[in-house]
């Protein structure tokens, strides 16, 4: 059970008593995987949550220290919230073994209860790299285009949308119909979107929002990438490229990772992401990979992802 302390701490060593490990991390502190000198993999905190998702772009490189060692023992120091009796952060503290020096990653918790991330916290991962289909188009588009794309999934193809968004300063997640959809989309006075997913069906909301037991006072946060593991199409909040216009991603995935392994998700599923992209093939302009609308066909997208 948790500690009453406001801070607790807690060495971390292996079933095996292994307490030696090398750690890879991304670069937003959601993910990490410690490895063993025996050659096992260990999920850090909550980290099988995201490691399959975030390694399907790139897999982060094995930390080192500036000595140039790779080997650390490894401590979790565990903050408590003042106004919850559950965890806001845990601070990962590497002490390198040949010099001694330290580094330190902190992990933001955003939800409740969190006993469980200071009973396990690292967990047995037999297969630490998993691939599977992950696709995601970007679309370079002026209000017209984002409008055609909007009314194209909610209109013709029937799709519902679950629009995530912020409105006086507070988050939140509902359905929302074409006009309401285009309202926040566009960013009209009072509210603008996080993230828009269309599916086919819909899931009940509190299948797709984090527990965060009371402590985010600026409304509900959805669980991170929903659409992976799920058969939704998410529209992301559009990056505004100043002097440009404004650069919309479409995330998407055919399979996905259940218990390990590689799923695929339904024939009719892949038939509906199949005849989206006909459709935007058919309705933008090429450029490189992304769908754009005419004005900015001409236009290099800054990292653009493109149909991978």
């Amino acid at each position: 059970m948790q500690a009453k302390n406001p801070t607790v701490f807690k060495e971390i060593t292996t079933e095996e008593n292994e307490a030696e490990f090398q750690i890879r991390f991304d670069g937003s502190g959601q993910a990490g995987m410690l490895y063993s000198r025996s050659g096992k993999a260990y999920f850090v905190v909550d980290s099988a949550d995201y490691w399959y998702d975030m390694i399907q772009t790139s897999i982060p490189p094995a930390k080192k220290c500036a000595c140039k060692n790779a080997w650390f023992t490894v401590k979790f120091e565990y903050v408590k919230r003042e106004e919850y009796d559950d965890f806001r952060e845990v601070i990962i503290h590497l002490t390198c073994t040949e010099c001694g020096k330290a580094k330190r990653i902190p992990v933001q918790i955003d939800y409740g209860p969190t006993d469980a991330l200071y009973d396990k916290p690292i967990t047995f991962c037999e297969k630490p790299v998993i691939k599977y289909k992950l696709q995601s188009a970007t679309g370079y588009w002026d209000n017209a285009g984002l409008e055609k794309y909007l009314e194209y999934m909610c209109n013709m193809l029937g799709l519902k949308a679950m629009c995530w968004y912020w409105r006086a300063g507070k988050r939140y997640a509902e359905y929302v119909d074409t006009e309401r959809l285009l309202a926040i989309a566009q960013k009209d006075k009072k509210d603008w979107y996080i993230s828009i997913l269309f599916m086919q069906k819909e899931v009940a909301l509190g299948e797709l929002i984090k527990e965060t037991d009371g402590a985010d006072k600026k409304g509900c946060c959805l669980k991170r990438d929903i659409w992976r593991n799920r058969e939704m199409i998410e529209l992301s909040s559009p990056l505004n490229m100043i002097g440009y216009g404004k650069l919309y991603y479409i995330n998407l995935c055919t399979q996905f990772i259940d218990k390990g392994n590689v799923a695929d998700k339904s024939d009719e599923f892949k038939a509906l992401v199949k005849t989206m992209f006909k459709w935007l093939g058919e309705n933008y302009k090429k450029a490189g990979n992304g769908y754009n609308t005419e004005k900015q066909e001409k236009v290099a997208l800054p990292g653009n992802a493109g149909l991978t």
